[in-house]
Formats: C-alpha cells, structure tokens, sequence
C-alpha cells in the first residue's frame, strides 16, 4: 500500500473514530464545526509530522492547499487563544499515537 493510501485509511478512519463522525462526511463539502475541526486537526497533525507539503496533505483530505493554509492559520492562532481548543488538539494527538501508526 502506498504512502498516501495508508495515511487516509489509518488516519482519518481513527480520527473520525475520535470525532465520532462517518468517513463519507469527513471527505464531502459539508461544513458543520465537528467535521471542519477534524480535518483542521488532522491537517495541523500532518504539518507538524513535517512529512507533507500543504499540497500533499490537501490531497489527502480531499482538500485545496489554500485550504490547508488557512486551517493551519487558524488552528495556530486557536492554540494560543483558547485553552479548551488546545486541551482538545493534545487529547486528539495522544489518540492518534496511540492508536495510528503513521510513517
């Protein structure tokens, strides 16, 4: 299995097992605050594994890379700002390690 196809069956199976959303949402338009928040959280994850470029993690999420762009923007700017946002990134992080495995 390639690079990419692992990335998108591990990660975001488990991360919509965190945010307890279906995969077929998580890659739609749709745009409620949980499923925005995953994509926003697994982009950050991504970027700051350092792996992927912003192109690359937005092909991953059926995503632009202006999109990535912003999301990590605003997820910076979240992190420094509000304490429950931040509390929320560190528990989906520590979820992710322990249940993905991400290369």
């Amino acid at each position: 299995m390639e690079k990419s196809k692992k990335i998108k069956s591990d990660l975001v199976s488990v991360s919509c097992g965190f945010f307890e959303i279906k995969e077929e949402d998580f890659f739609s338009k749709k745009k409620p605050k949980n499923i925005v928040k995953a994509r926003r959280f697994i982009s950050a994850y991504l970027k700051g594994k350092g792996k992927l470029n912003d192109s690359q993690i937005g092909k991953e999420i059926n995503r632009h890379r202006t999109t990535i762009i912003h999301n990590n923007k605003k997820h910076k700017n979240f992190i420094r700002l509000y304490l429950d946002y931040k509390e929320d990134y560190q528990d989906f992080k520590s979820f992710i390690e322990k249940n993905c495995v991400i290369q």
